[in-house]
């Protein structure tokens, strides 16, 4: 279902029923909600700020201020993301070589790891302010004419209604041009256990939809085995969120290559798919 706090910020509607969907082919998940670039906006603008923070524990009461206020701003966890993400450049390639760093969608750009690359932008539309070392840019017109080693793509494409169109875009950039790709997602893949699907599960929905105080129980209930068990429990929800996409290793492989990128290296490592690329030739439509 859509969850109530991205219909009332993102869509500014009422919350209503979706489907989750999977390719037979390559697994890759995907709900059938699709935003548009105005809702994207609204979503992110402010994001992790006070009134989000409101607007978002006003639907969903577990979501807490010292979870919100975590998010990116963890030192420990932010830590942790900088030596992965070192240890995953450097099986594959000389760090030493690396003088031009992008993190595209990067947040502050706390998760560039420090001493990779000279010069280290990060390319953030929300308008939070860069860390100290980084250079924050918020309009992509601004790297015209500029050409990076390498550019960090992470946690981004789950967040994007057109991963493929996405990579293409980034791909013909000038900045991007002849630059490694690295792709971070995270890997979730929670279980449905005894969850209604199909009809009975859209008038399920639907009849809580109707009822405010069931839906929010039963969302409760849905998160927490999520978090807790990655499963989906009987009579539970998953939601539309801020997520829209759901990769393994195999689904991003396969996007990556018949866009015409050269896969590097590829790992499924705990709760996340890492993927080092490059473009080249022609993508496929």
């Amino acid at each position: 279902m859509v969850s109530p706090f991205l219909a009332d910020r993102a869509l500014r509607s009422a919350p209503s029923s979706a489907r989750l969907l999977e390719c037979r082919h390559c697994h890759f998940r995907f709900f059938d909600v699709r935003l548009e670039d105005a809702e994207i906006a609204r979503l992110y603008d402010g994001y992790r700020g006070d009134a989000y923070f409101r607007q978002r524990h006003a639907h969903e009461w577990w979501y807490s201020r010292r979870t919100n206020d975590r998010i990116g701003s963890d030192a420990g966890i932010a830590s942790q993301r900088r030596s992965a993400l070192t240890s995953f450049l450097a099986a594959s390639i000389d760090l030493s070589t690396v003088d031009r760093v992008l993190d595209y969608g990067g947040d502050r750009g706390q998760f560039i790891p420090e001493g990779l690359g000279r010069e280290r932008v990060v390319y953030e539309f929300s308008g939070v302010e860069a860390v100290e070392s980084v250079r924050g840019v918020t309009d992509l017109s601004a790297l015209n004419g500029q050409r990076f080693d390498l550019v960090l793509v992470a946690h981004v494409l789950e967040h994007v209604s057109d991963p493929a169109g996405f990579l293409r875009t980034l791909g013909n950039e000038s900045f991007a041009k002849d630059a490694l790709i690295y792709i971070e997602v995270p890997l979730e893949r929670p279980r449905f256990v005894g969850t209604l699907r199909g009809r009975l599960g859209g008038a399920w929905v639907g009849a809580l939809l109707r009822r405010p105080r069931a839906l929010r129980a039963v969302q409760f209930y849905s998160t927490a085995s999520r978090v807790a068990l990655n499963v989906v429990p009987p009579l539970g929800v998953t939601n539309v969120h801020e997520h829209l996409n759901f990769f393994d290793g195999g689904s991003l492989r396969s996007l990556l290559e018949r866009l015409g990128f050269h896969v590097t290296q590829l790992r499924e490592v705990g709760a996340t798919v890492r993927a080092l690329a490059r473009l080249g030739g022609a993508a496929q439509t």
